[in-house]
């Protein structure tokens, strides 16, 4: 179809780039579009894809757009500074969901750690 800026060749070892294009193209695929509808979609873009297939996304309402991450903030510190926003808050039955839900998940992941 044409959908990838490079040409299929199974000795090749592919750069992060292709792979990133491909994911990207498949995720466009996923949406349930018809071939024709991908087609144009995909025309709208420069090739070869460099973004981060994680990062792009088609709106109906404004196009493409790019998620803005803060490449700093590791998830583990944006869960501590959302535990410690409820805190402040005063959030108990929030906090008390959440260690009910860290308890099973504990209890899961030690199951599979014994198997």
């Amino acid at each position: 179809m044409g959908w990838v800026s490079f040409p299929y060749n199974e000795e090749k070892t592919l750069e992060q780039e292709e792979i990133n294009e491909i994911e990207f193209t498949r995720n466009v695929m996923r949406a349930g579009l018809s071939d024709a509808q991908a087609g144009r979609i995909l025309s709208q873009l420069s090739r070869p894809f460099y973004s981060d297939p994680a990062r792009i996304a088609y709106s109906f309402s404004f196009g493409w757009v790019r998620a803005v991450v803060n490449d700093e903030e590791e998830p583990e510190n944006v869960a501590d500074s959302w535990m410690d926003g409820l805190a402040e808050s005063g959030d108990v039955p929030r906090l008390e969901e959440l260690r009910e839900r860290l308890d099973e998940l504990l209890v899961s992941a030690r199951k599979q750690s014994e198997e």
